[in-house]
């Protein structure tokens, strides 16, 4: 089995679990999209790369930057604090197809400079990696820090949007996590009675939300009846693109590992049938520290000793 064949397999089984899920859950029916069909299409796209200079090779970096991406906007308004606090000046470069942000003027024992790379709302992925060759090419020695893998699940209106969410929130589950956050109990609100999408935290590097375009956007969040799909969100660090051999950009030009990277991150739980535990049908009601409820995340450890 090749890679692609790998990739489309993992995504299959994602889909075939969210629909069970949904069919446990009784709301199949209200997800009405593709005109009520079960789900047929999910998009892996890679989000965000964050690579860094090797202070061991260096030499010429700022020259190289400069042919790459010449001429870059100084952000007067950059506040470290806020920001990169470890990094003294920040340059914006808006693309065709990707935003570049450089952080410069490290401080201490830090690498010479960090540089973020977002892909945009409509670019391919071989449009990515072509952009990715070109840094690479200026930049040979460049570092992997972090990537941003996403599973976009399009949906027909807001409201499906919504009840995939519910759905997904509900039964999704990631060992070893403290406990979740769900922002606003479902309800982040806008001043006093907008809805805004929804965001669901499951640890540092795995969440879950709600999303629309991304010109709908609005500070930090969607007004609910501009959310378009949910996606899945991880954030992969260092170590964790160390493990799976990608310490360079080159290594992850030349295989991403998506399907390696992600294969066991999102599982999809219900209890047992038992008179002593909750149905899938039920609503979870166990709150943690936060006051959030409704999730298996969050009622397992309310039940753990009966498993």
């Amino acid at each position: 089995m090749n890679r692609r064949e790998k990739r489309i397999a993992h995504l299959r089984m994602i889909t075939e679990a969210i629909h069970i899920m949904a069919t446990l859950s009784g709301i199949v029916d209200d997800f009405d999209f593709d005109s009520g069909e079960p789900i047929l299409k999910i998009n892996p796209l890679i989000h965000k790369v964050v690579i860094a200079g090797d202070r061991s090779n260096c030499e010429g970096y700022g020259q190289s930057i400069k042919k790459l991406f010449h001429p870059l906007y100084l952000d007067e308004k950059y506040k470290p604090e806020v920001r990169r606090p470890h990094y003294g000046e920040r340059r914006i470069k808006n693309l065709r197809d990707c935003k570049i942000i450089i952080f410069t003027k490290p401080q201490g024992y830090r690498p010479p400079y960090l540089m973020e790379i977002y892909s945009k709302e409509n670019t391919t992925i071989r449009a990515l990696k072509d952009r990715l060759i070109e840094v690479c090419f200026h930049l040979p020695h460049s570092l992997m820090t972090e990537v941003e893998y996403t599973l976009d699940i399009p949906c027909h209106n807001s409201s499906s949007v919504q009840n995939l969410f519910n759905v997904l929130s509900k039964h999704i589950y990631v060992p070893y996590q403290r406990d979740p956050y769900l922002c606003g109990g479902g309800q982040q609100m806008l001043g006093k009675s907008m809805r805004m999408n929804a965001i669901y935290k499951l640890s540092r590097a795995v969440k879950l939300y709600e999303r629309g375009f991304d010109n709908k956007k609005q500070m930090d969040g969607w007004n609910i009846g501009d959310v378009n799909r949910v996606r899945f969100e991880h954030t992969a660090s260092y170590p964790t693109l160390r493990k799976h051999c990608i310490r360079l950009l080159r290594d992850f030009i030349q295989d991403a590992r998506f399907s390696k990277v992600n294969r066991d991150m999102y599982k999809f739980k219900r209890f047992v049938y038992s008179k002593r535990l909750p149905q899938p049908s039920e609503t979870y009601t166990t709150p943690n520290k936060y006051g959030n409820h409704g999730c298996f995340q969050i009622e397992v450890k309310e039940y753990r000793f009966m498993l």
